[in-house]
């Protein structure tokens, strides 16, 4: 089966479209509701948009940060069945202590 015509867009349309679509993709609308009302097909007008040549990657430098000493949350449960969750280290000493 023979390959559909491609529509020829003129690069003024096209610089047009992308930045139409930019605004539009921030107010939270579609690659296909924007081509529909563009008249062109979603998927050309996301390609024109992401796979650009001269577009500059999308990496950004991000801030790595150790994490913390881990958490440990205890549960104590007593003879009686009172139980007493969420409690870290030193509180379960605390609570031993208290009790006895």
């Amino acid at each position: 089966m023979p390959r559909a015509r491609r529509a020829k867009f003129d690069a003024e349309f096209v610089e047009q479209a992308r930045a139409f679509a930019a605004q539009k993709r921030l107010e939270g609308r579609t690659w296909d509701e924007l081509g529909e009302e563009l008249g062109v097909l979603g998927e050309t007008l996301r390609r024109w948009c992401v796979d650009r040549k001269d577009a500059v990657p999308a990496m950004r430098a991000i801030e790595i940060v150790a994490p913390g000493p881990p958490t440990v949350a205890a549960t104590v449960v007593s003879p009686s069945g009172m139980r007493v969750e969420g409690l870290s280290v030193q509180d379960v000493i605390v609570l031993l202590r208290a009790l006895g």
